[in-house]
């Protein structure tokens, strides 16, 4: 495999996989990078061919990524696909149309949790989060705490 070779002088195999897949440690920094074969199955389906994934300026595609990131299903990955869709709201529709059909419920669900998060974001809907209900049962409406009305003549 001429990327292996090319690789050799910076990374070392530590685990080689049957179906091609191959786990490469750094051999300073013991960073990892794992060379994942095209077509492969991942969790939820195959890994798509670099001429799937497109690139821009010498990186993957952003659907490029959020398909890998899609089928290969690891927790980090999921919250990866949600920061970028929210980062990307606009490109939603563009992203969805361009995944292969068996991917769509699962994109799908992933807005439904992006929409969540950014419904329930107090930095962006701060008044949906300045009622407090206290111990006694009184609820405190704090964006109104400190503002007193001013009697006539005060």
């Amino acid at each position: 495999m001429a990327i292996l070779k090319r690789l050799g002088k910076y990374f070392k195999v530590v685990r080689r996989a049957s179906n091609g897949w191959y786990e490469t440690r750094h051999k300073t920094t013991g960073i990892r990078l794992e060379l994942v074969p095209e077509g492969g199955l991942g969790q939820y389906g195959f890994i798509p061919f670099c001429d799937i994934v497109g690139e821009h300026e010498g990186y993957i595609s952003l659907i490029g990524l959020i398909w890998l990131k899609l089928v290969a299903g690891r927790p980090k990955d999921e919250i990866d696909v949600i920061e970028l869709l929210k980062l990307n709201q606009h490109d939603i529709p563009k992203i969805r149309n361009q995944l292969p059909a068996e991917l769509h419920e699962r994109f799908d669900e992933f807005v439904i949790k992006v929409q969540k998060t950014l419904d329930n974001d107090p930095y962006l809907h701060p008044e949906k989060h300045m009622k407090r209900k206290l111990p006694d049962g009184t609820i405190v409406d704090l964006s109104r705490a400190g503002k007193r009305k001013r009697g006539k003549g005060k």
